[in-house]
Protein backbone atom coordinates (compact mmCIF):
# COMPACT_ATOMS: atom_id res chain seq x y z
CA UNK A 1 0.00 0.00 0.00
CA UNK A 2 3.09 2.66 0.97
CA UNK A 3 4.59 1.74 -2.75
CA UNK A 4 0.86 2.19 -4.14
CA UNK A 5 0.57 5.61 -2.29
CA UNK A 6 3.55 6.65 -3.98
CA UNK A 7 2.31 5.86 -7.17
CA UNK A 8 -1.26 8.14 -6.83
CA UNK A 9 0.96 11.00 -5.44
CA UNK A 10 2.83 11.03 -8.68
CA UNK A 11 0.11 10.60 -10.65
CA UNK A 12 -3.53 11.19 -10.45
CA UNK A 13 -2.75 13.20 -7.32
CA UNK A 14 0.07 15.21 -8.88
CA UNK A 15 1.92 15.70 -5.51
CA UNK A 16 -0.87 15.12 -2.88
CA UNK A 17 -1.93 12.31 -0.77
CA UNK A 18 -5.36 10.82 -1.27
CA UNK A 19 -8.18 13.35 0.23
CA UNK A 20 -9.79 11.99 3.21
CA UNK A 21 -12.95 13.31 2.76
CA UNK A 22 -13.12 15.19 6.05
CA UNK A 23 -13.84 18.52 5.78
CA UNK A 24 -11.87 21.01 7.57
CA UNK A 25 -13.92 23.92 10.22
CA UNK A 26 -14.83 26.52 8.09
CA UNK A 27 -17.23 29.13 8.81
CA UNK A 28 -19.78 29.42 6.58
CA UNK A 29 -24.12 28.41 5.60
CA UNK A 30 -25.21 25.66 6.31
CA UNK A 31 -26.56 24.97 2.69
CA UNK A 32 -22.72 26.27 1.56
CA UNK A 33 -21.10 23.39 4.20
CA UNK A 34 -23.34 20.68 3.45
CA UNK A 35 -22.17 21.27 -0.88
CA UNK A 36 -18.48 21.61 0.71
CA UNK A 37 -18.86 18.34 1.94
CA UNK A 38 -20.42 16.76 -0.47
CA UNK A 39 -17.61 18.06 -3.21
CA UNK A 40 -15.02 16.89 -0.64
CA UNK A 41 -17.08 13.23 -0.24
CA UNK A 42 -16.93 13.08 -4.00
CA UNK A 43 -13.05 13.58 -3.85
CA UNK A 44 -12.32 11.48 -1.68
CA UNK A 45 -14.12 8.56 -2.81
CA UNK A 46 -12.39 9.34 -6.57
CA UNK A 47 -9.01 9.34 -4.87
CA UNK A 48 -9.72 6.03 -2.76
CA UNK A 49 -11.21 4.52 -6.23
CA UNK A 50 -7.64 5.58 -8.20
CA UNK A 51 -5.57 4.45 -5.13
CA UNK A 52 -7.33 0.91 -4.98
CA UNK A 53 -6.47 0.01 -8.44
CA UNK A 54 -2.80 1.24 -7.61
CA UNK A 55 -2.78 -1.37 -4.59
CA UNK A 56 -4.25 -3.76 -7.19
CA UNK A 57 -1.28 -3.51 -9.57
CA UNK A 58 1.20 -3.88 -7.14
CA UNK A 59 -0.58 -6.98 -5.70
CA UNK A 60 -0.52 -8.30 -9.07
CA UNK A 61 3.15 -7.78 -9.74
CA UNK A 62 4.02 -9.73 -6.45
CA UNK A 63 1.75 -12.47 -8.00
CA UNK A 64 -0.81 -11.93 -5.28
CA UNK A 65 -4.41 -11.84 -6.36
CA UNK A 66 -6.42 -8.29 -6.38
CA UNK A 67 -8.01 -8.42 -3.48
CA UNK A 68 -5.53 -10.33 -1.19
CA UNK A 69 -6.01 -6.41 0.53
CA UNK A 70 -9.39 -5.95 1.50
CA UNK A 71 -11.36 -2.89 0.63
CA UNK A 72 -11.77 -1.89 3.80
CA UNK A 73 -8.18 -1.98 4.63
CA UNK A 74 -6.90 -0.15 1.69
CA UNK A 75 -9.82 3.16 2.29
CA UNK A 76 -8.58 3.28 5.95
CA UNK A 77 -5.58 3.30 4.48
CA UNK A 78 -6.47 6.51 2.07
CA UNK A 79 -8.23 8.05 4.67
CA UNK A 80 -5.25 8.17 7.34
CA UNK A 81 -2.30 8.41 4.99
CA UNK A 82 -1.65 11.95 5.96
CA UNK A 83 -0.83 10.61 9.69
CA UNK A 84 1.46 7.96 8.02
CA UNK A 85 4.84 8.94 8.61
CA UNK A 86 9.11 7.06 8.76
CA UNK A 87 10.59 6.17 12.10
CA UNK A 88 14.29 5.58 12.02
CA UNK A 89 15.70 4.53 15.31
CA UNK A 90 19.11 4.41 16.45
CA UNK A 91 20.78 2.10 18.10
CA UNK A 92 21.03 2.25 22.31
CA UNK A 93 24.73 2.31 22.16
CA UNK A 94 25.18 5.48 19.93
CA UNK A 95 23.56 7.41 23.32
CA UNK A 96 27.01 6.52 24.88
CA UNK A 97 29.08 7.55 22.09
CA UNK A 98 29.52 11.26 22.14
CA UNK A 99 30.75 10.88 18.30
CA UNK A 100 27.64 9.77 17.26
CA UNK A 101 25.33 12.52 18.92
CA UNK A 102 23.90 14.69 16.62
CA UNK A 103 23.95 17.72 18.75
CA UNK A 104 21.97 19.78 15.63
CA UNK A 105 18.88 17.90 17.33
CA UNK A 106 19.25 19.00 21.16
CA UNK A 107 18.43 22.20 22.52
CA UNK A 108 21.26 21.70 25.04
CA UNK A 109 20.23 25.37 26.52
CA UNK A 110 17.13 23.89 27.31
CA UNK A 111 16.26 21.82 30.87
CA UNK A 112 16.27 18.62 28.65
CA UNK A 113 19.45 19.10 26.99
CA UNK A 114 21.32 19.70 30.28
CA UNK A 115 19.76 17.24 32.25
CA UNK A 116 21.06 14.90 29.53
CA UNK A 117 24.66 16.42 30.00
CA UNK A 118 24.11 16.02 33.66
CA UNK A 119 23.42 12.58 33.56
CA UNK A 120 25.73 11.70 30.80
CA UNK A 121 28.48 13.20 33.17
CA UNK A 122 27.61 11.12 35.69
CA UNK A 123 27.16 7.78 33.74
CA UNK A 124 31.57 8.68 33.48
CA UNK A 125 31.36 9.21 36.50
CA UNK A 126 29.96 5.78 37.43
CA UNK A 127 32.33 4.22 34.59
CA UNK A 128 35.22 5.76 37.35
CA UNK A 129 34.25 5.74 40.27
CA UNK A 130 31.78 2.79 39.99
CA UNK A 131 29.17 4.46 41.76
CA UNK A 132 26.73 6.81 41.56
CA UNK A 133 27.78 10.73 42.65
CA UNK A 134 27.27 11.15 45.98
CA UNK A 135 25.43 7.64 46.81
CA UNK A 136 28.62 6.65 49.40
CA UNK A 137 29.25 10.12 50.96
CA UNK A 138 28.03 12.11 53.60
CA UNK A 139 28.58 15.36 52.25
CA UNK A 140 25.82 15.28 49.39
CA UNK A 141 28.98 17.77 47.74
CA UNK A 142 31.61 15.32 48.34
CA UNK A 143 31.70 14.21 44.65
CA UNK A 144 31.07 17.66 42.83
CA UNK A 145 34.22 18.37 41.97
CA UNK A 146 35.17 15.10 40.27
CA UNK A 147 31.51 15.48 38.50
CA UNK A 148 32.57 18.87 37.62
CA UNK A 149 35.60 17.58 36.31
CA UNK A 150 34.07 14.93 34.19
CA UNK A 151 31.21 17.50 33.08
CA UNK A 152 33.53 19.68 31.83
CA UNK A 153 35.27 17.38 29.79
CA UNK A 154 32.04 16.02 28.64
CA UNK A 155 31.53 19.69 27.00
CA UNK A 156 35.23 19.96 25.24
CA UNK A 157 33.94 16.30 23.98
CA UNK A 158 30.87 17.38 22.10
CA UNK A 159 32.31 20.66 21.06
CA UNK A 160 30.23 22.98 23.76
CA UNK A 161 31.11 26.19 25.73
CA UNK A 162 32.13 25.63 29.41
CA UNK A 163 28.91 27.37 30.30
CA UNK A 164 26.52 25.07 28.68
CA UNK A 165 26.08 23.25 32.09
CA UNK A 166 25.14 25.84 34.74
CA UNK A 167 26.75 24.19 38.41
CA UNK A 168 23.28 23.32 39.67
CA UNK A 169 22.44 20.27 37.53
CA UNK A 170 25.72 18.88 38.56
CA UNK A 171 25.00 19.85 42.28
CA UNK A 172 21.51 18.13 41.89
CA UNK A 173 23.24 15.23 40.65
CA UNK A 174 25.34 14.86 43.97
CA UNK A 175 22.66 15.55 46.10
CA UNK A 176 20.31 12.79 44.00
CA UNK A 177 23.08 10.07 44.70
CA UNK A 178 21.52 7.59 42.27
CA UNK A 179 18.46 7.66 44.58
CA UNK A 180 15.73 5.60 43.29
CA UNK A 181 12.33 8.17 44.46
CA UNK A 182 9.29 5.88 44.33
CA UNK A 183 7.02 8.30 42.27
CA UNK A 184 9.88 8.89 40.02
CA UNK A 185 10.28 5.42 39.17
CA UNK A 186 6.50 4.94 38.52
CA UNK A 187 5.72 7.94 36.31
CA UNK A 188 9.18 6.97 34.18
CA UNK A 189 7.47 2.96 34.37
CA UNK A 190 4.49 4.52 33.27
CA UNK A 191 5.65 5.91 30.13
CA UNK A 192 8.17 2.86 29.50
CA UNK A 193 5.03 0.13 29.57
CA UNK A 194 2.90 2.70 27.34
CA UNK A 195 5.88 2.68 24.46
CA UNK A 196 6.26 -1.40 24.36
CA UNK A 197 1.71 -1.20 24.46
CA UNK A 198 2.63 1.13 21.28
CA UNK A 199 5.18 -1.47 19.67
CA UNK A 200 2.95 -4.37 20.57
CA UNK A 201 -0.48 -2.84 18.98
CA UNK A 202 1.51 -1.53 16.42
CA UNK A 203 -0.75 2.23 17.27
CA UNK A 204 0.34 5.63 18.05
CA UNK A 205 3.96 7.40 17.51
CA UNK A 206 6.46 5.42 19.80
CA UNK A 207 9.28 7.67 21.04
CA UNK A 208 12.17 8.39 18.90
CA UNK A 209 14.42 8.43 20.87
CA UNK A 210 15.79 9.57 24.03
CA UNK A 211 13.35 10.40 27.27
CA UNK A 212 14.08 12.57 29.86
CA UNK A 213 12.28 13.12 32.51
CA UNK A 214 12.70 16.20 34.89
CA UNK A 215 10.80 15.65 38.37
CA UNK A 216 11.39 18.58 39.92
CA UNK A 217 9.22 20.38 37.23
CA UNK A 218 7.32 17.55 36.05
CA UNK A 219 8.14 18.15 32.89
CA UNK A 220 9.36 15.56 29.99
CA UNK A 221 10.14 15.51 26.57
CA UNK A 222 12.36 13.74 24.02
CA UNK A 223 14.65 14.21 21.39
CA UNK A 224 16.43 12.36 18.59
CA UNK A 225 20.58 11.74 19.20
Amino acid sequence: MARALKEFVAKEGEGYLPLSGKLPDVSTTAQTYVALQKLYNAKAHADYESFRKHVQAQLKSVGHAEDHIKDEKIAFFAKQATDLMVIRFAPVSNEFDLTKIQKANIEFWDEKGKWFLANFAAGRFHDQYGRSPGDRNTDPLGDHHNLKTIADQVLVDLGLENDALDDKYLKEMCRFGGSQIHTTAAYVGGVASQEIIKLITKEWVPINNTYIYDAISGNGGSFLL
